[in-house]
């Protein structure tokens, strides 16, 4: 039955931009929540609306997000390939007040299977580089290790990460990147060209505190 369920919602993804989504368990439809778990995995979740009792989530698919993505284009280990990302706020933009979410999305690929799992670490770092929030856990809210990653597939793994109470108002940077959750090392990371770009992927001065 999984296997039929995904072969649809591939079609439908490669077939359509936007897909509207009907949360509704029911143990004669989707009664594991298939259907859901495969949408956070592959399309983008942009909007959730309430219409009486129900609840509709708009999902892009990846001809609609990808277009749209900030790049980034490295590579971290042998061949976890971040594609890009998307940041934004509660209110669409980059300004936050301390206890504000800033809301991350990272578009991950590898074209050989990975056979370790690893967790993400996404850190907000303010002008001093003192960590004031963090969200860390495997992908897709810890549901779909890397090591299960099929080959070429894309992965939407999205992070809310909350400013702490008190954050101090400045320009914040975002770090990310993977580590070994036995040992805490974190994988390398190049750029496509080879270079050597440390552990961690830092985007600088990208969300203001005021």
């Amino acid at each position: 039955m999984s296997a039929n369920q995904a072969e649809t919602l591939k079609k439908l993804s490669n077939a359509h931009r936007r897909i509207w989504f009907l949360p509704y368990p029911a143990p004669t439809w989707d009664a594991t929540g298939f259907v859901g778990n495969w949408l956070d995995r592959y399309c983008d979740k942009v909007q959730e609306q309430r219409v009486a009792s129900f609840r509709l989530d708009l999902y892009l698919t990846p001809q609609a997000f990808l277009p749209t993505m900030q790049p980034l284009n490295v590579v971290l280990g042998d061949d976890i390939h971040l594609l890009g990302y998307r940041l934004e706020g509660d209110d669409g933009d980059l300004v936050f007040a301390p206890g504000e979410t800033v809301h991350l999305t990272l578009y991950w690929q590898t074209p050989v299977p990975i056979h370790q799992d690893y967790t993400v670490f996404t850190h907000l770092l303010d002008p001093t580089g003192w960590l004031r929030g963090q969200q860390d856990n495997p992908p897709v809210y810890a549901t779909y290790p890397t090591g299960q990653w099929a080959v070429d597939e894309i992965i939407v793994d999205k992070y809310d990460i909350a400013l702490e109470i008190g954050a101090p108002p400045g320009k914040y940077a975002l770090e990310l990147g993977m580590y070994d959750p036995a040992t805490v090392e974190r994988l390398p990371i190049r750029g496509e060209d080879g270079t050597d770009l440390g552990d961690r992927v830092l985007l600088s001065s990208a969300i203001e505190v005021q």
